[in-house]
């Protein structure tokens, strides 16, 4: 009784009661007192002003993600074939927290806490990456590759107002961003689209059934990451390729998936004309093959057969770059369409599952000019590091 009193009380003691009073945590402005005309606008501006507000939203954020009830999501449509929303939680075969939030207009979002206060990074696990990333600069640069650290957002953080209409995805910066920025201020090249794909967000750069990016995303990157190569030096001048889109049924939705529905939605493929070809033969591409099927502990012919296993090669004679390394994530792989985009500006690209950690021998095999290490948002989220220590 004594604490349910204490967590009203203090919160309401240290009340936000000034003019202009900013909710940092969410970069945006708390509704002053002038604006109140109903139940609802009372409520609204209580609850942005309550002291103690970070915390109680982000204990808020986990308890909704984890089964509490909310009004407004289960009145839609959508909670007619699914259980009530909010409550679903599904364990996929690596052990990943995969609870699947039905949202607004039967958007479905995994990892949808982020979008609601649900992580930060403590100071001391942005001076880790800080090091960590340091020292992978400086061991690709005694190497004579240049180095980029990028992290793709969440889809929770692109579309948050399908989960609170209230968040303003262009005004938020993200823990994200924040470790992104703390990077670059530090010396390494980073990668971060999400200003680009806010700016694009009408033109279905996600899926709404899936956890994934579709391929007007991927492209609307590969223009990010070829400005940020021709700034460095990486490449010269270089031009992005011209693209059609084509609407194709898939039925590769992995959120719907996880609940047992057979749910399908049409997506955006990119039509162009490839100098770039895949090879699955020679030297080079049996070495590779070699090492990382023992990095996965597969016989050397199961490579490819599933999201985490991934390991392309394309070649490029005719191109400008060098050699390109993509290590990433089910983002960045060949059916997301961004190795095949930035593989007609390289003589050759190897895109390659990031699950396990880096093998330094194939660095010593492929001999790489520049490297991405890609991770989504939410992997960051949980690991509080953009990778696991490797280095030799």
């Amino acid at each position: 009784m004594i604490l349910c009193c204490l967590a009203i009380i203090v919160p309401l003691a240290a009340f936000h009661a000034e003019e202009n009073y900013t909710l940092t945590h969410e970069s945006r402005k708390a509704p002053v007192i002038s604006t109140v005309t109903d139940q609802k606008t009372l409520t609204d501006y209580l609850q942005d002003r309550l002291g103690f507000r970070p915390a109680l939203v982000r204990v808020y954020s986990v308890l909704r993600y984890y089964g509490v009830n909310n009004p407004a999501l289960t009145e839609h449509w959508f909670d007619k074939q699914l259980p009530r929303a909010g409550k679903i939680v599904h364990q996929n075969q690596v052990g990943e927290d995969s609870g699947v939030f039905v949202a607004h207009n039967g958007w479905l979002f995994n990892f949808a806490n982020l979008a609601l206060g649900g992580f930060s990074f403590t100071r001391k696990n942005i001076e880790n990456n800080i090091k960590a990333e340091q020292r992978t600069r400086d061991y690709y640069a005694a190497k004579g590759a240049v180095y980029f650290a990028m992290i793709v957002p969440h889809k929770a953080n692109i579309y948050p107002e399908f989960l609170d209409a209230k968040l303003d995805p262009a005004t938020r910066e993200t823990p994200a961003d924040k470790m992104l920025a703390a990077l670059e201020d530090n010396g390494v090249h980073t990668i971060n689209p999400k200003q680009t794909l806010l700016a694009n967000k009408d033109q279905q750069i996600w899926q709404v059934y899936d956890t994934h990016w579709t391929q007007r995303a991927t492209y609307l990157a590969y223009q990010d990451i070829l400005k940020i190569f021709n700034q460095t030096g990486v490449l010269q001048n270089e031009q992005p390729v011209s693209v059609t889109f084509t609407q194709n049924l898939t039925k590769d939705c992995n959120l719907s998936g996880y609940l047992d529905l057979s749910l399908q939605e049409t997506i955006p493929i990119a039509q162009f004309e490839r100098s770039s070809v895949e090879t699955t033969e020679g030297a080079l591409y049996d070495a590779l093959r070699v090492v990382f099927a023992e990095d996965q502990k597969l016989p050397p012919h199961r490579i490819n057969e599933s999201l985490f296993n991934e390991m392309h090669l394309f070649e490029n004679p005719t191109a400008q770059g060098g050699t390109l390394m993509l290590w990433t994530d089910s983002m960045g792989i060949v059916g997301r369409g961004l190795p095949g985009f930035l593989a007609e500006h390289f003589k050759r690209v190897l895109v390659i599952d990031r699950r396990p950690p880096i093998d330094p021998k194939i660095d010593d095999i492929l001999q790489p000019d520049v490297v991405i290490y890609s991770n989504v948002e939410s992997s960051v989220a949980e690991q509080s590091l953009l990778k696991a220590s490797w280095l030799p």
